[in-house]
């Protein structure tokens, strides 16, 4: 069995985790959306997309965390945090497909926009919870 309260007080776990479904999950789906092209393509797409949405959910944990508590001042901190986020991920994500060639970028992409987001919105509200629980 694993042991997931360690996902409450560490931000690295919780990124580590998340980061490895993302990896599955994200780089099957470029697999998949990218099957009906050379095998090549969708093998690279895959590996590229799983790849670079573990690093992609790593740093937007880190940077959901640090966004979060440095911006402690701003009223709308939740939201501000949620909309760098979103647009820092939605940007790495074309510009990368588009450097290696995929031909089905916004097929490719759209349920890490769409997932990508409520991780986000579910992460700022979770730490929102953490926060001040700790408080």
């Amino acid at each position: 069995m694993i042991d997931l309260s360690l996902l409450k007080r560490s931000g690295p776990a919780r990124g580590l985790f998340a980061a490895g479904l993302a990896f599955l999950f994200y780089g099957g789906w470029a697999y998949l959306v990218n099957s009906g092209h050379t095998q090549w393509i969708a093998l690279r797409a895959g590996l590229v997309q799983g790849g670079y949405s573990f690093l992609l959910t790593l740093l937007t944990t880190a940077l959901l965390e640090f966004l979060y508590r440095s911006l402690q001042s701003v009223r709308f901190r939740a939201s501000l945090t949620l909309v760098i986020c979103t647009v820092f991920l939605t940007g790495t994500a074309c510009l990368i497909h588009w450097l290696i060639g995929t031909p089905e970028i916004l097929y490719t992409i759209l349920p890490g926009f769409i997932l990508g987001t409520g991780y986000a919105a579910a992460y700022v509200r979770a730490l929102h919870s953490l926060v001040e629980a700790a408080e």
